[in-house]
């Protein structure tokens, strides 16, 4: 099956066109309910659980404060200081990190208006609820369970287009029946779930209620049988290497990570070797267990093994093969002739010299690298690696080199071409080419590192030419990050004081961020510690233009250097109080007081530098 999209837009309309428009109120058949979610597979929580709320990791504006939404959830096990805490929030385990606000209840009716049923952290979005107030009605909690599930069935869950969506004023049993779909499809990405058992259940659902059985949902439920289905190819050969991708996972992306899975990996170092089985495997309906995460219009949706061998070939061909990103994004798979035709006009110049001279993208607003071509080159040609990314410091403006740059620091390449290559690339007049190199040049000579940065540094403009939040002269800030140097820091706070406005917001901005950890606390507090007293305003009415997208403390219409300060010192601190978009000027004073005595038992009683 190659194209789910369309059907899924026409589900959703119809759902949002037949939905009912109040809540029901027919009394619910609770001993139905019930035995309905047993019957589902879905989970109950331990008997002596107690009932907490959670963060949701979303927000509200209420009368301008950004008001937490928070979730009921039953405490499973707690956490400790190296082991995040165990909770169910409807149907879905979840091990919340250490910022979100874990906090005990009590069950009574009210609770139901403090907590919204949305969850939205699973790949498909579950109206908790629904099963909370299930699960509560089995504990006894009469009245909170039918506050639950009156004011849950009021509520629209999930994308509206996709199959798994959850539309408001749904009859009990049917809200319930959606939920368990969209449960079970959050567990088909699972990497060790009981893919048949889910099959099972699946069958059932669509088997109890015709508006579950639309074009999707029975297609979802073919795949997943025709994965159970074992491999008979040989061991070793580039067909298992195929069928071992109904067991590819959904990796979510984590920072700059985009390494395959070694299961696709495997498939993607085979290079032109594995195109013709490719081919063959377009139409492969297979589910794996990875999907292709949607975006505004667009649904997430479960991905089959041809929609993977189809982005494949489309990442060796280097070019679009009869599909734009548009249609592959909406599910639409190369068609085998347009792929048979590019293979017969590909295999004839050669794996090497293709991948050298595709590596930059043909569309000329592409700016990305192909990272499988790159992966192939330091795997059978890394003597081609330099040549990649000459062409990619003469490429065209905007094109990104970090891909490049990265790969040749993973190479076999010798460490006296990497040390050549790097220099190159942090001479190079544009920033973020020079960025890039830096980054990988650290690890190889510290000494030249830190020659350069300090002269790129010193070097920078008091106004960028771009966007705040887009400029290059910005990211700057992310090699001092890298490094102890004091006399770098003391550059840099320089050079952040005699910047623009705009421009030193930006080179604050990063001081807080999470990945970093507890690395360099120390100098980024200081760092920040210097703009306490700060008191440049931000007029985003001057050269509005520069003051579009996410710039930094978007989100306060009115700021001053000194405050942006405080808050990311206060974020670093782990402070409790969260500033408001509406307070005033005693309030931001009262609130930097408070940063400063923090950091003042933090770093010793020190002073600003």
């Amino acid at each position: 099956m190659s194209h789910w999209l369309s059907v899924w837009i026409a589900i959703g309309v119809l759902a949002a066109a037949t939905a009912i428009s109040a809540a029901v109120r027919v009394p619910p058949d609770w001993s139905g309910l019930l035995a309905d979610y047993r019957s589902y597979g879905l989970p109950f929580p331990p008997a002596d659980a107690p009932p907490v709320t959670v963060d949701s990791g979303w927000s509200t504006m209420v009368d301008g404060k950004n008001i937490p939404m928070r979730s009921l959830a039953f405490l499973v096990e707690k956490g400790s200081e190296v082991k995040p805490a165990t909770l169910l929030v409807g149907t879905e385990t979840e091990r919340p990190d250490r910022w979100s606000k874990v906090v005990t209840v009590t069950a009574t009716a009210d609770l139901a208006k403090e907590v919204s049923p949305n969850w939205m952290k699973p790949v498909f979005w579950i109206n908790t609820g629904v099963p909370a107030a299930i699960q509560c009605k089995y504990r006894g909690w009469d009245g909170l369970a039918d506050s639950l599930l009156t004011a849950s069935l009021k509520v629209d869950c999930g994308h509206p287009y996709s199959p798994f969506h959850q539309p408001a004023g749904a009859a009990p049993r049917l809200a319930l029946a959606r939920v368990a779909l969209a449960h079970w499809a959050n567990e088909l990405i699972r990497p060790e779930s009981d893919r048949a058992m889910i099959a099972q259940h699946l069958e059932k659902l669509l088997g109890a209620f015709p508006e579950l059985r639309n074009t999707a949902n029975t297609a979802l439920l073919k795949s997943l049988q025709s994965a159970l289905v074992p491999s008979t190819a040989p061991a070793g050969s580039i067909d298992a290497s195929i069928d071992a991708l109904v067991d590819l996972p959904y990796r979510p992306r984590v920072g700059g990570d985009d390494e395959p899975d070694p299961r696709l990996l495997r498939l993607e170092l085979l290079g032109f070797r594995a195109v013709p089985a490719l081919i063959e495997h377009l139409d492969d309906e297979r589910l794996t267990r990875t999907v292709k995460l949607g975006f505004n219009n667009f649904p997430t949706y479960h991905q089959q093994v041809g929609m993977v061998v189809s982005e494949l070939l489309q990442q060796l061909a280097g070019a679009d093969l009869g599909k734009d990103w548009l249609r592959r994004q909406q599910g639409w798979n190369v068609e085998k002739a347009a792929a048979r035709a590019w293979w017969a006009k590909a295999s004839k110049v050669g794996e090497e010299a293709y991948i050298v001279r595709h590596l930059r993208p043909s569309d000329p607003k592409d700016v990305w690298p192909n990272r499988t071509m790159l992966r192939i080159l330091a795997d059978r040609y890394p003597w081609r690696l330099g040549q990649a990314y000459r062409s990619v410091l003469r490429g065209r403006a905007g094109m990104q080199s970090w891909p490049v740059t990265e790969t040749i620091s993973r190479s076999t390449l010798p460490a006296a071409e990497k040390l050549l290559l790097f220099r190159e690339g942090a001479a190079n007049a544009n920033l973020e080419h020079r960025r890039a190199a830096l980054q990988e040049l650290k690890s190889i000579d510290q000494t030249q590192f830190l020659e350069i940065l300090l002269r790129s540094l010193e070097e920078l403009p008091r106004t960028p030419k771009e966007p705040y939040w887009s400029c290059r002269e910005a990211a700057l800030a992310q090699l001092v990050l890298l490094t102890d140097d004091s006399h770098a820091w003391e550059v840099f706070q320089q050079v952040a004081k005699r910047s623009d406005v705009g421009l030193r917001m930006e080179l604050l901005n990063p001081m807080d961020c999470s990945y970093l950890g507890e690395q360099r606390r120390t100098p980024r507090l200081r760092f920040l510690l210097s703009f306490l007293d700060d008191a440049t305003f931000r007029d985003t009415r001057v050269h509005p233009e520069k003051w579009v997208g996410p710039y930094a403390g978007f989100n306060f219409p009115r700021l001053e250097v000194r405050n942006l300060a405080a808050m990311k010192a206060a974020s670093l601190l782990r402070m409790a109080e969260k500033p408001q978009v509406s307070w005033k000027g005693a309030q931001w004073a009262e609130f930097r007081t408070a940063v400063r005595q923090a950091l003042a038992r933090e770093l010793g009683g020190a002073s600003d530098r």
